[in-house]
């Protein structure tokens, strides 16, 4: 006799391939990210442990917090995003196959073996671009932050009240989700991966 299933959920055998589709996307999804991670033009900027302030591809600076919550001020909620992975992956050198890379939070060991790994050089931006990065974060913070102040548009051949040096066009405000980052569009060129070991940024 064939057994019948009468109850209000899913029989066992459907919620098991239910689950397991559910977690072929998921993982499907981390591989993409992964990729993503790996293949987008990804540059480090500035590393302040726990901070990885990292330019992402369309020329945004995102801030990855490498703690006991894996965090990234990008606007994807997927988490790690691709700039948490590029941050573990290429600055870190963490293997594809470390646990770490799939974790939402570390243990405190974790955390600390991770910041104990120095930055590789071949994830870092050019010296000009990490220096003009340097020159806008400290107008920003002067000004208030990014979440204090209206959009503002550098124009070119503006100098900087700081270091007195002129600045080129960037610009950033609270405008929409595009615009409350700090953007380095204009001077990041694909010639801005560094290949030389100075000024290696805070690590």
């Amino acid at each position: 006799m064939e057994a019948v299933f009468l109850g209000g959920t899913s029989p066992p055998e459907h919620r098991h391939e239910k689950h397991h589709c559910m977690r072929d996307e998921s993982t499907q999804a981390f591989a993409e990210r992964v990729v993503r991670a790996l293949r987008h033009r990804l540059l480090l900027l500035y590393r302040s442990d726990p901070n990885f302030y990292v330019l992402g591809a369309t020329g945004n600076v995102y801030v990855v917090n490498i703690s006991s919550i894996l965090t990234c001020t990008c606007p994807d909620r997927s988490t790690p995003c691709k700039h948490i992975l590029f941050v573990l992956i290429k600055v870190l050198g963490l293997p594809l196959d470390d646990p770490c890379l799939r974790k939402h939070t570390l243990r405190p060991s974790q955390v600390a073996r991770l910041l104990a790994n120095p930055s590789s050089i071949h994830s870092l931006a050019k010296s000009s671009l990490r220096e003009r990065f340097h020159q806008l974060f400290l107008l920003q913070k002067e000004l208030g932050g990014v979440g204090h102040i209206p959009r503002t548009e550098i124009e070119e051949g503006a100098k900087c009240p700081i270091c007195l040096e002129e600045m080129g066009k960037a610009k950033w405000g609270d405008g929409g989700d595009q615009e409350k980052y700090l953007n380095l569009a204009t001077y990041d060129t694909e010639d801005n991966v560094s290949p030389d070991r100075d000024n290696l940024c805070g690590g």
